[in-house]
């Protein structure tokens, strides 16, 4: 029988939910945990899955373990982007691989030097950004390269976020323009 990986989720809000249903739903993951600093928050999506709740990733830690003994494997980070380096950082150091939602942190320099603490302590970062493997984007990107047709002055994409996102993250949750969109460092 193949080992499943064992994978905490940090963070409840919308996107923690999406990603827990998948995750749950994939018999080669093992949804062990739940983190959140609302921990009710935490306690209700955990139930859910069959999964212990945390209200920090510190116990998650303290009660699971780290990767290499039996403990956590990987983190999902579905936490405010100003919330990422702390949660990264501290995944990194106990030598856990972290998937976490885009944009990694606020700024390139930021980025790139949680990429390199992450390799520093042996453990692999990788940034959700579904829409780079897109078949759609991808063709649009080869024409561009290729020459096949002009330099785009502009694009007009149309995203149908479901569930849309509450008020609160709108208004408070970060920047939509950095979070959502797509720059070149």
């Amino acid at each position: 029988m193949v080992k499943r990986v064992r994978i905490v989720l940090v963070g409840t809000g919308r996107m923690g939910a999406i990603r827990a249903k998948i995750m749950y739903a994939n018999p080669k993951i093992d949804l062990c945990g739940v983190c959140d600093v609302n921990v009710d928050s935490a306690k209700e999506l955990a139930s859910t899955y069959s999964a212990q709740a945390f209200d920090n990733l510190t116990e998650a830690f303290e009660h699971f373990g780290s990767n290499g003994n039996g403990g956590i494997d990987a983190i999902v980070v579905c936490t405010p982007t100003f919330t990422h380096d702390g949660v990264i950082r501290e995944a990194a150091e106990h030598g856990v691989h972290i998937f976490t939602e885009k944009p990694v942190d606020e700024t390139s320099d930021q980025i790139v030097s949680l990429f390199e603490f992450c390799e520093k302590h042996k453990a692999k970062l990788c940034c959700g950004f579904q829409r780079r493997f897109d078949a759609t984007y991808k063709a649009v990107s080869d024409s561009v390269r290729g020459g096949d047709i002009g330099q785009p002055l502009s694009a007009s994409i149309f995203f149908a976020d479901h569930p849309c996102p509450p008020i609160e993250f709108l208004l408070t949750g970060g920047d939509i323009f950095m979070d959502l969109s797509v720059s070149r460092i």
